[in-house]
């Protein structure tokens, strides 16, 4: 079994947040114990900043936010931050319905997610991070979870990763490595099973000489699950997640004697590449009682977004568009089209060495059989240039 805060959490939510009925009908489950089931990746999984700016966070990730995009956010800095001690949490929580086929959050082909829809199956992602930051070294950890339920059964996915990061190369280079850990946790009425994995990941951020521009990569190696515990079940050989390489640009356009704007924009851009999984399915369709191929050939995801200070140092907006390739056999890929806010609030001060600026913000992703909405989130308000590179930004004078 899982023990872990992810755990606890989409536990406490799959008990809560949905009244199930027990006397539901539903379909008995396929047990296939040689399958390797993969799990979906396909929707943008973070927070509010940077699901608005469609995805994209490789070279603009801060703090436990940014980790869900590149490991190396765990030592980057926000530009007005000049404490030795900064503190970055990050939170985000939706419940998913497939029901009448208005969540297809796996993408998958239409009569498979009608089945998943007829089942009763119910959903809910949670991703949560934090990271401390003391001069030009980080740690952080950041996890993204999946709950699926229904009367008879329970299955929870957590992806979560424990990095290590600081800076070098005369503040211009933010490089970090780490551990990504995969679990699975199954139970239904005849028992239970416990699927464990552990990999590496590494990534970097490049501060260029350029005012407000930077450059970030991240690698992920693939995790395989296997079952560690179990009690009568064994529904699966392993869960698996693909080796997955990202790339990103990010640049800040403010006025010159040249171009006068009327307000400061924030651009980026990068470029997801999974690759394929072996022999692997559907994890959601495998859940239903099908077997849908997934990952049987690379695929890429190339992510755009964009930000302005419409009310200098006070609120801004966001919108962005990504593309979630097909991973299952016999689907299509579809566009995502994005947006969001984020609203100054206030600064706090404590013990002399934190020194943050609080921030509520919202986003919004739309999609063919998918939307997700996040209205109110607390973040931390980070400066609106790219590539910060400053005196002092590490606490020291």
């Amino acid at each position: 079994m899982l023990r872990t805060p992810l755990r606890l959490a989409l536990t406490w939510a799959l008990c809560c947040s949905v009244a199930r009925a027990e006397d539901a009908a539903v379909s008995d489950a396929v047990v296939d114990d040689s399958a390797r089931l993969e799990v979906s990746r396909g929707i943008v999984k973070s927070t509010a900043e940077f699901i608005g700016m469609g995805g994209t966070g490789v070279a603009l990730g801060v703090g436990g936010p940014g980790l869900f995009h590149n490991p190396a956010a765990t030592s980057h800095r926000k530009a007005e931050n000049r404490s030795e001690l900064a503190i970055g949490p990050g939170l985000g929580f939706s419940l998913v319905s497939p029901r009448g086929g208005g969540n297809d959050v796996a993408n998958l082909p239409a009569d498979a997610a009608n089945v998943l829809a007829e089942q009763d199956w119910q959903g809910a992602i949670l991703n949560a991070a934090m990271n401390v930051a003391w001069r030009r070294l980080g740690v952080g950890w950041a996890g993204s979870g999946t709950a699926w339920w229904r009367p008879d059964q329970r299955l929870i996915v957590a992806d979560s990763q424990f990095v290590v990061g600081g800076v070098v190369a005369g503040d211009r280079l933010n490089l970090a490595g780490g551990l990504r850990r995969l679990d699975a946790d199954l139970e239904t009425a005849d028992g239970y099973a416990a699927y464990r994995g552990v990999a590496p990941q590494l990534g970097f951020i490049y501060h260029a000489p350029r005012e407000g521009l930077a450059f970030g990569a991240a690698w992920w190696s693939a995790a395989t699950a296997r079952e560690t515990t179990g009690d009568g079940i064994r529904p699966a050989d392993a869960i698996v997640v693909p080796h997955r390489l990202s790339a990103g640009i990010a640049w800040t356009s403010e006025s010159t004697d040249d171009l006068e704007l009327a307000v400061p924009m924030r651009y980026a851009a990068d470029l997801v590449v999974d690759a394929p999984s072996r022999d692997a399915v559907a994890l959601e369709a495998h859940m239903a009682g099908l077997s849908v191929e997934r990952g049987t050939r690379w695929t890429l995801s190339p992510r755009v977004g964009a930000e302005a200070d419409v009310w200098p140092e006070r609120l801004r907006i966001r919108a962005g568009t990504y593309w979630e390739p097909a991973r299952n056999v016999g689907a299509s890929g579809r566009v995502h089209v994005t947006g969001g806010y984020e609203l100054k609030l206030f600064r706090f001060k404590a013990l002399g060495i934190i020194d943050e600026v609080l921030a509520l913000e919202g986003s919004v992703d739309v999609a063919s059989r998918y939307s997700s909405l996040g209205v109110i989130n607390l973040g931390m308000w980070r400066s609106g240039v790219t590539g910060a590179h400053a005196e002092g930004l590490y606490g020291e004078e």
